[in-house]
């Protein structure tokens, strides 16, 4: 599917072997649990006529846990949680009532001196108008709602923390559900470092760390907004940046270290936190401000040598929390000299400047099989003034303080607010070398972010908020030839295809043109479709025509595009 006249693109990707239309490149779910409605629990205590079921898990013994960190001899995510393994379903645990407009299931959950929760389900589907909450007790803070356009592929659901020890898990679902919920608690990680501020107790970012708010970080307000911190697995803290594909077509790549242990396996666990960061300077322990949340991830790429990992968002982040998706160099030019940012031990977002020019080195921290020169050795002087990265900066970028385009991921090193003047540098891994080095598209940055392969050297940022940014919205069969219908889109079958798109950009298109493609499967593509003026955050939906490859009722191969 081609797009004329703003200058987007959106592309079929997948024809499956039952050759069902399945999905656009684009085709990213908005952020689903961002709309903070209110649980039922909390908009009418009234409704609730008796408390809900408690699971205790294990008491959290927060020093032990701590002492247990700093004996660990390899790299790899900061550990802030204990994960406890569970199988709570509606059908085996808490409670159901009556309310009205349907029913509501509640389960509590406890862990004594806990510092704070999240919940991993890794059985997620929600009918339409079901929602789910996590609700905290200390404070009725919550998640959610979380609702049916959080249903993915992956069928699977994590939440970002809640503090406290103690939280309840709400569900809602209306009378008119077409089908019954599956939902499968499998994982609650209870904290021990406190990620929600309520203690003063907890180890957080050096006192040397420069808070991104602060004056030094003046004229890196964009590429701020690219940095995250990640929750992987329910258990484990880095860092990482938003990056622009070649194209510039908003397509969400996430990259992060390879140590922090990121897997096709793991991927849709990875929760992401933008805007993460203290509210003024030199203040980590307060509270972060107008933060916000997406959840789960495709792995697409990774490898040991230059320690890096690449991901893609499952959901795209809100239009409300001003993502940029950083510009990148892959020229292997050494920057005479560095800017980080990233998240220290967990903490809100800082930002440190090295003493001088990158220069290449080996991986320092044990990867890679022996690789030579995939590195780049990144000086720090006077951490007071510049900062240094910590344990939980993993996988953060490294910006040429010139040009502002990323140039490496940060795999480690022995910098600290304290550390001597000889240990006061880390290595990052190099763009370049992650770029080609693989021997296939799993192992290297080339397939996935230059897919069209227009061998960009460098290329520049992305503000969403400066341009229409089109992402597939709802795709669905609205006729079909092959009798009788079947609700796919079958070898041979001339069909009917709506289309929605939304705009996610901050710029209203004026004469969106659409073209769908004859490629993956798709043949005779009708005639292209005027979307017109899309408003930001508006949508509008066209239908296309086109015939699926094969014989009508056979089979076929199945065909793919990334």
């Amino acid at each position: 599917m081609k797009v004329n006249s703003s200058e987007k693109r959106v592309t079929a990707t997948r024809i499956f072997s039952a050759v069902m239309f399945a999905a656009l490149l684009l085709g990213t779910a908005p952020a689903g649990a961002e709309e903070k409605a209110q649980p039922l629990s909390l908009q009418n205590k009234a409704l609730i006529t008796s408390p809900a079921p408690e699971a205790v898990l294990p008491t959290v013994d927060a020093q032990k846990q701590l002492a247990a960190d700093a004996l660990v001899g390899k790299a790899g995510p900061l550990r802030f949680a204990v994960p406890v393994f569970v199988e709570y379903t509606p059908n085996n645990s808490g409670v159901w009532q009556s309310v009205p407009g349907g029913r509501l299931w509640r389960l509590a959950v406890v862990s004594t001196n806990a510092t704070d929760l999240n919940f991993g389900f890794t059985q997620y589907w929600l009918p339409d108008g079901a929602t789910l909450h996590v609700i905290a007790a200390l404070d009725n803070s919550f998640e959610g709602p979380y609702t049916s356009t959080d249903n993915s592929d992956a069928a699977q659901l994590w939440t970002p923390v809640l503090p406290g020890e103690r939280a309840t898990v709400e569900l809602f679902v209306p009378a008119s559900a077409s089908e019954e919920p599956r939902l499968t608690l499998t994982q609650i990680g209870t904290g021990y470092r406190d990620l929600c501020y309520k203690s003063q107790s907890i180890p957080k970012a050096g006192s040397c760390e420069l808070d991104v708010v602060c004056p030094q970080s003046l004229g890196w307000s964009d590429e701020i907004r690219s940095v995250a911190r990640i929750q992987i697995g329910g258990s484990g803290l880095c860092s990482g940046t938003l990056v622009v594909n070649a194209a510039k077509d908003g397509r969400p790549y996430f990259l992060t270290a390879n140590h922090c242990e990121i897997t096709a396996a793991n991927a849709a666990s990875v929760v992401f936190y933008w805007n993460y960061q203290s509210p003024t300077c030199g203040s980590h322990g307060l509270t972060p401000t107008n933060s916000g949340t997406s959840s789960g991830a495709i792995f697409r790429a990774a490898r040991s040598d230059s320690d890096f990992c690449l991901v893609e968002l499952t959901q795209m982040p809100a239009a409300k929390h001003r993502v940029y998706y950083a510009g990148w160099d892959r020229s292997g030019v050494a920057p005479s000299s560095g800017v980080a940012t990233h998240h220290p031990n967990g903490d809100g977002k800082c930002i440190s400047f090295t003493a001088g020019a990158l220069t290449t080195i080996d991986n320092c921290i044990g990867t890679g099989g022996g690789s030579t020169g995939t590195h780049w050795k990144a000086p720090w002087s006077n951490p007071t003034t510049n900062g240094v990265t910590e344990p939980g900066s993993s996988g953060s970028g490294i910006f040429d303080a010139t040009t502002h385009l990323l140039v490496g991921d940060l795999s480690g090193g022995l910098s600290s607010c304290t550390a001597a003047a000889a240990d006061l540098w880390d290595c990052f891994g190099k763009f370049s070398q992650s770029w080609t080095t693989g021997p296939s598209s799993d192992q290297r940055l080339r397939d996935w972010l230059d897919p069209q392969n227009v061998s960009a050297t460098t290329v520049t940022g992305l503000d969403p908020q400066l341009t229409s940014l089109m992402i597939l919205s709802n795709i669905a069969l609205v006729a079909e030839t092959c009798l009788p219908t079947n609700g796919v889109i079958d070898p041979g079958e001339s069909v009917t295809v709506s289309f929605a798109l939304k705009n996610f950009g901050g710029v209203a298109t004026t004469n969106l043109v659409v073209t769908l493609l004859a490629t993956n499967g798709v043949l005779n593509p009708g005639a292209a479709q005027n979307y017109g003026a899309i408003a930001s955050g508006g949508m509008a939906v066209r239908s296309f025509t086109f015939t699926g490859c094969g014989t009508c009722g056979g089979r076929s191969e199945e065909h793919t595009s990334e």
